[in-house]
């Protein structure tokens, strides 16, 4: 499960934390290696989750959020990183929150250094090497690149910045027409140098130039809203993205009682190679795909033959 979804499934309510959990009591200093490990692809370990009935334990949690109905998994370890991480990327704390919000509360990031600091007056002030990490996190990367161009000095680095600040392990860009606005700012100041340089008579050096950015928004998340519009589009039910299978053992997204209640078995897309949840998945009786193509290939000359085919009487 990545990042986007377990915080996602803590804003609904599906995520919380029981009571008998103590409350945040990270620092400053664990907040920023925590980050530091992320940017530099180190391993920052795994959560612990308990389901069970929501019924059972909503007047056990922490905080005052209406949970999930049906179910809800309580974190057992890993709330310190995850609060930490939802607080950056959203910008306020979890509803579960209790503690210091100080501790998550103005975390920056240098573009030059590749470090993370807190805010320092001093030190920062009138740098646009310092990024805000949570501005990032919500307005996209357009608007710093736009700040670095306004900096002569940071003009010829502006690739090898805008690579850092476009680092997937790290950078999430969920607010694509806000980016796009800012590649726009990006691509018109070019021009209008390259134009004004025409006009004075000179050429502008090449490493003046502006790379544009390309951006992908190709993803597994979008790819899985993809596949289930698909399916809907067809007059089938859409599949639960990231099922639980059994603990600890997730299958992209499936169809638990098959296309056609009654009438399919139980269908699934796995993405990534694991023989153990493959093995999990097939001893379940699940039919599993492992691409796209290859599912649409079954919906399409399988199920959607037998939606057709007569009824006898």
């Amino acid at each position: 499960m990545n990042v986007s979804t377990i915080l996602d499934q803590i804003d609904i309510g599906a995520i919380a934390l029981p009571e008998f959990q103590r409350g945040y009591v990270w620092n400053r200093d664990q907040v920023r290696k925590l980050m530091s490990s992320l940017y530099n692809d180190h391993p920052v370990g795994s959560l612990l989750v308990w389901e069970t009935k929501t019924e059972l334990v909503e007047s056990h949690t922490r905080g005052d959020g209406k949970l999930s109905a049906g179910s809800v998994r309580l974190l057992l370890d890993g709330q310190q990183r995850i609060t930490s991480l939802y607080s950056i990327i959203r910008g306020k704390s979890p509803q579960f929150f209790e503690g210091n919000d100080k501790a998550f509360t103005g975390l920056y990031f240098n573009l030059e250094e590749e470090n993370f600091e807190f805010h320092a007056q001093l030190k920062m002030q009138n740098n646009p090497l310092w990024i805000n990490v949570t501005e990032v996190m919500q307005e996209g990367a357009g608007t710093f690149m736009v700040r670095l161009l306004d900096t002569p000095e940071f003009r010829t680095n502006i690739q090898t910045y805008s690579k850092r600040i476009m680092n997937p392990e790290l950078w999430q860009i969920e607010n694509y027409r806000e980016f796009l606005n800012g590649r726009r700012e990006l691509l018109a100041y070019n021009a209008n140098q390259f134009l004004n340089s025409l006009l004075s008579g000179s050429i502008p050096e090449p490493e003046q130039t502006v790379t544009t950015i390309e951006v992908s928004l190709s993803s597994e998340e979008q790819a899985l809203d993809d596949i289930n519009s698909w399916v809907q589009q067809q007059g089938l039910p859409a599949g639960q993205i990231m099922y639980e299978l059994v603990t600890d053992m997730l299958l992209d997204l499936a169809w638990s009682n098959g296309l056609q209640e009654g009438k399919s078995q139980p269908v699934a897309l796995i993405f990534e190679k694991d023989n153990q949840i493959e093995a999990a998945a097939n001893s379940a009786g699940y039919r599993y795909f492992t691409s796209i193509d290859s599912f649409k290939n079954y919906v399409t000359h399988e199920i959607l033959v037998l939606e057709s085919a007569p009824v006898l009487l």
